[in-house]
């Protein structure tokens, strides 16, 4: 008996089927783009909205111990920062996945004509951005109570001492463990 099915694991498509299963991939990773650069902006309201109520707060009061809280913003500037720098470094191949599929429906037996998307680096850059600067203002809070008390009083207390060392390990191993632990777990995940 001769069986004229194809084999399971190979499927045919029609053109039709084959132009709609990619153009669908294309809404898809359009629309994941948009998302991602929505979150992005909504997460760095947060975090300046966290950075701004602390730092109004320890500035209001005049016990000088409450620098501490100053931790919660310094660290959270670290693991974002480490976050958006990975993100970023994920952004490239994204960006030229979306192009590929372009690229493969606009040849044959497509030709669809659609256009080149001009902004796919735009998610990259304000990653960087965002996650350098995310490391620059967790430094700012880390050297500003001690700048103020040396203008203040021309010496540094302990308990001052005490946190900046804590806030620069905050700012080492936060950022550099987030970027690490969000590397090993994409390397992981695709085993």
């Amino acid at each position: 008996m001769i069986n004229n099915e194809p084999p399971k694991d190979k499927v045919r498509l029609n053109l039709e089927d084959a132009a709609k299963i990619k153009l669908d991939e294309l809404k898809m990773r359009v629309d994941a783009y948009q998302k991602y650069i929505n979150i992005t902006l909504q997460v760095n309201a947060f975090y300046y909205a966290i950075t701004g109520g602390v730092l109004g707060f320890y500035l209001n009061k005049s016990d000088g111990r409450l620098v501490y809280f100053l931790l919660l913003p310094i660290f959270m500037g670290a693991i974002l920062g480490g976050i958006f720098l990975y993100g970023a470094s994920l952004q490239k191949s994204a960006s030229a996945r979306i192009q590929k599929v372009i690229k493969d429906l606009n040849k044959k037996p497509f030709n669809l004509g659609i256009e080149q998307i001009d902004d796919l680096g735009l998610l990259r850059r304000l990653l960087l951005i965002f996650g350098v600067i995310f490391f620059l203002v967790g430094a700012a809070l880390t050297g500003m109570p001690i700048i103020r008390e040396l203008i203040r009083a021309s010496s540094i207390p302990n308990y001052l001492m005490v946190f900046g060392a804590f806030a620069v390990c905050a700012l080492i191993v936060g950022g550099g463990a987030t970027f690490l632990v969000a590397w090993i777990f994409d390397r992981t995940k695709m085993l």
